[in-house]
C-alpha cells in the first residue's frame, strides 16, 4: 500500500488517451511486479466460468486531500473498487489525479460533472491512476464492462 505523503511509486507506466469529449488524459499502471494479473471471467457454483456483469453506479468523488477514501459497500460490490483519492496537483499539465484500487478486472469509464469520460481498462488488479483536466472534476458516475 502506498501512502500519499510520499512520492508516487517508481515504475508507473503512463499512456496518453482521448476522453469521451476529445480531451487528452493519461492513465498510469504499475508493471507486473506490483499488479496481479487474473482471468477476467468469474466462476459459477460448479467451477465453470461466467463473464462478469456490466455495471453503472452513481458516486460523488470530489477533489480533496491526499488521503485514501474507502468506497461504499455498493461501490466495492458493484465496481470492485475498494479505495480512491481524487486530488489537485498545482501546476501540472493534468491537474487532477484519480488514484484507485480495484479487486476485479474491468474496463472502467469514469464520468465527471462536465459529462466527459475517462476510460481505464484495468486488466490487472491493484492501483491505477487517471490524470485529467476538467472544469468540474468531481467523478459522478462509473461504468464497467
Amino acid at each position: 500500500m502506498y501512502r500519499f505523503d510520499m512520492e508516487l511509486p517508481a515504475g508507473i507506466v503512463w499512456t496518453t488517451h482521448i476522453s469521451g469529449n476529445g480531451n487528452e488524459y493519461r492513465i498510469g499502471m504499475l508493471p507486473d511486479a506490483d499488479a496481479q494479473a487474473e482471468d477476467r471471467a468469474g466462476k459459477d457454483a460448479t467451477g465453470g466460468k461466467f463473464p462478469k456483469e456490466d455495471f453503472g453506479i452513481d458516486v460523488k468523488w470530489s477533489n480533496g486531500d491526499m488521503n485514501w477514501k474507502t468506497t461504499s459497500s455498493d461501490v466495492q460490490t458493484t465496481a470492485a473498487i475498494t479505495q480512491y483519492d481524487l486530488y489537485w496537483k498545482k501546476g501540472d499539465v493534468w491537474p487532477y489525479m484519480l488514484w484507485f484500487t480495484n479487486t476485479e478486472n474491468y474496463n472502467y469509464l469514469f464520468f465527471d460533472e462536465t459529462g466527459d469520460s475517462y476510460r481505464c481498462n484495468c486488466w490487472r488488479r491493484g492501483n491505477h491512476w487517471v490524470q485529467y483536466r476538467s472544469d468540474k472534476p468531481t467523478i459522478i458516475f462509473i461504468t464497467g464492462s
